[in-house]
């Protein structure tokens, strides 16, 4: 059997900051999914009951980054190997 490992990351770089990474609640993930949802007013509802669907069941996190440097030594290489 095969598991769907899904997760959301909202990322924003941010100029001299220090990497920071961290878990959103169900609250904070609903709300940034309908900030970042643009066509919203061709949705059911605007989007409301998907956001809230997915913000209950798919964990989210905001990453602060100031360089792609700060990503690959917190992160890990391998996740950028997909766009050599």
């Amino acid at each position: 059997m095969e598991l769907n490992k899904s997760l959301i990351i909202f990322p924003r770089y941010q100029r001299h900051r220090s990497f920071e990474c961290h878990l959103l609640s169900k609250a904070r993930i609903g709300l940034a999914l309908m900030e970042h949802l643009i066509n919203a007013c061709n949705l059911l509802g605007h989007g409301l009951a998907e956001a809230a669907r997915i913000a209950g069941c798919i964990p989210a996190y905001r990453m602060n980054y100031f360089s792609f440097e700060q990503l690959i030594h917190k992160l890990g290489c391998d996740m950028f190997e997909t766009f050599e």
